[in-house]
């Protein structure tokens, strides 16, 4: 393993630690940081690791199939956002609209396998055509 595919690979372990952190205990973290909770910061913050997130996955998308094993691993975080969504609305009482999130989420996922494999039957296809010539 190259040492730039460590430091993205350990940089995600902080990443995992700290969201599974801000989502169980959400109180002690805020109380750590000092923050006050009031709901603007929070949005804010979210909506910060949203932009970044966001950046990731526009930089992923016009690096065309190189990065097709990125597409398939977004699959994985994609379909359990409505897992995860559901449980917070069962277990810590989290208002039902949150849902949306998740079923947008689940869309862009079916979406992606859908033209995942689309884009195998062209190819599959242009390749057969091509080989008969």
């Amino acid at each position: 393993m190259s040492r730039t595919s460590k430091s993205i690979m350990y940089f995600s372990f902080y990443m995992e630690i700290t969201g599974i952190v801000m989502i169980i205990f959400p109180q002690i973290v805020l109380k750590i940081l000092s923050i006050d909770l009031r709901a603007d910061v929070v949005v804010r913050f979210l909506g910060m690791v949203d932009v970044f997130m966001g950046y990731y996955y526009f930089r992923a998308g016009i690096g065309g199939e190189k990065l097709r094993n990125f597409y398939q691993l977004t699959l994985h975080t994609r379909f359990a956002a409505l897992i995860l969504l559901v449980l917070f609305i069962v277990v810590w009482n989290v208002s039902p609209i949150v849902i949306l999130f998740g079923l947008i989420d689940t869309g862009g996922a079916v979406w992606t396998i859908v033209s995942m494999q689309l884009d195998k039957n062209k190819k599959i296809k242009t390749d057969t055509a091509e080989s008969e010539k």
